[in-house]
């Protein structure tokens, strides 16, 4: 991990220990797949953390920091942030740090947990609208046409629009896409092929795509066991890394596909990213007049998950009635 959470002009010697395990905490997450811009929160929150410390000499010591410091840590953020989500958010973070304090026999115990958390601000979506959003799709389904067969090129294309349909039709965020694996796609003769979810706090769940996902996804998994047999490579997950040479792994992680959709951007002249994109498939499904009920449970989220942001934003924006499914 390259970037340091302060210039060591700023760093003092007292909260050393922190920035220590600050960026244990960074390269952790990165190691295991956290996306660049989660990283990229985080580094910013603990940031905001470190100003906190160097403002308060008493808690110095990681061991010092008690039930007070957290209290005083929480009226430091609200004195500078009006927005509450931001409070929560870098609250968050230092609950997930002290968590990893503990995995590291460094803490005895998270202190954060024992403060309340603040209810969370429904913020309005910001969704890619659906004229870019058809655009987007057209662009990447011209890529499939214009792939030779049997090359890397089409499998990758293949792949992208892939991802562009669990993104808008499925609404599946990266994390639940980078875990998939080929065998999570259901496909069936009498029925729309589905995408199956397997949190692993809660029992599986499956959500319904496009009848033409079917056939892209069957001519995709045949050139991929084809490429696969062909080059001695061996894997079970949907996705992949390559090159422009060769595939390089199998997996996708989240870090990578919102690299792909950054890509996307500049290619294709758009501003998209997987919330934005994922975002227009809630609009979408609202538009289509499918009850928020049926929506929590294609998300995976709790029946009293709350859409008023989403309603709201579907009302008072006409372009929202354009949104439709893309097959």
């Amino acid at each position: 991990m390259q970037k340091e959470i302060l210039s060591p002009n700023q760093a003092t010697q007292g909260i050393q220990q922190y920035l220590h395990y600050q960026q244990e905490f960074l390269q952790h997450y990165l190691e295991n797949g956290k996306s660049a811009n989660s990283l990229k929160c985080y580094r910013l929150d603990f940031q905001c953390f470190n100003e906190f410390l160097l403002s308060s000499p008493g808690y110095f010591a990681i061991q010092s920091f008690n039930n007070e410091a957290v209290e005083s840590f929480r009226h430091f953020l609200e004195s500078r942030y009006q927005n509450i989500n931001s409070v929560r958010r870098k609250l968050q973070t230092l609950r997930l740090f002290f968590d990893f304090l503990v995995l590291k026999r460094v803490y005895p115990e998270n202190p954060i947990k024992k403060i309340a958390s603040a209810p969370k601000a429904l913020l309005p979506p910001h969704p890619l609208v659906f004229e870019q959003t058809m655009l987007l799709f057209h662009k990447l389904e011209e890529q499939v046409a214009a792939a030779e067969q049997s090359d890397l090129s089409l499998l990758c294309a293949q792949r992208n629009l892939i991802l562009f349909h669990l993104v808008y039709h499925g609404c599946l965020n990266v994390s639940q896409i980078s875990a998939l694996q080929l065998d999570d796609i259901l496909l069936s003769q009498q029925q729309a092929p589905r995408v199956l979810i397997a949190p692993k706090k809660r029992d599986p769940y499956s959500v319904m795509l496009p009848l033409a996902f079917q056939s892209l996804y069957q001519n995709y998994s045949q050139g991929l066991r084809r490429y696969q047999e062909k080059n001695n490579l061996k894997f079970t997950q949907l996705l992949f890394n390559a090159n422009a040479h060769k595939i390089l792994r199998g997996g996708l992680s989240a870090r990578g596909i919102e690299e792909i959709f950054r890509r996307w951007s500049e290619a294709f002249h758009l501003s998209v990213t997987p919330k934005a994109l994922r975002q227009s498939g809630i609009l979408n499904w609202i538009n289509q007049k499918i009850p928020t009920g049926q929506i929590s449970e294609r998300l995976g989220v709790a029946p009293s998950y709350n859409f008023a942001n989403y309603l709201k934003y579907y009302q008072d924006n006409a372009h929202c009635q354009q949104y439709q499914d893309l097959i």
